[in-house]
């Protein structure tokens, strides 16, 4: 619940803003980003997540995340960085162009500072993970299932998790 309240009430508006400001500053970056997405449409996942690894360089928000918003993926892509909600709007954005089931899971950890944004998808055999750092392996029967992985295997204590699907 309180990461929901966050997400509309604070992130959502600010990532509005923040993106309305930056669009004239990158006036060729939606026709370059609609090229680069057709590519990564006819290819296999795992060479997507090798490629957005290689190609978009990891940065905090800035003030170290402090304010934190989403960048639209035209200028994540423009800007060649981005954190990892930045980096899971290009899979959503991408998952939504396939006609394939996604959500954008956040979960809240102890501490904070750990906590962190994934894409959760439907490949058509299960739940699957992606998030900056690439393609998890693991593949989960429902959506509880992968955050009881996460739970299990992360070194923070995740206190709440919120699923937002992706539309198309």
């Amino acid at each position: 619940m309180l990461i929901a309240a966050w997400t509309y009430c604070v992130k959502r508006p600010l990532s509005f803003l923040v993106n309305t400001i930056l669009s004239p500053f990158y006036p060729r970056a939606y026709i370059e980003y609609r090229n680069f997405l057709a590519k990564l449409l006819d290819m296999p996942l795992a060479d997507v997540a090798d490629l957005l690894y290689n190609t978009i360089e990891f940065r905090d928000d800035p003030l170290g995340g402090a304010i934190d918003y989403i960048a639209s993926p035209q200028i994540t892509w423009a800007r060649g960085f981005g954190d990892c909600d930045d980096v899971v709007e290009i899979w959503g954005n991408l998952f939504s162009e396939k006609r394939m089931q996604a959500y954008r899971l956040t979960i809240l950890t102890l501490p904070i500072r750990d906590s962190h944004v994934l894409c959760l998808f439907h490949d058509g055999e299960g739940w699957k993970l992606v998030d900056d750092g690439g393609l998890y392996q693991q593949s989960f029967s429902t959506r509880e299932d992968a955050v009881r992985y996460l739970r299990h295997n992360n070194r923070s204590k995740i206190i709440d998790y919120f699923f937002e699907r992706f539309e198309g």
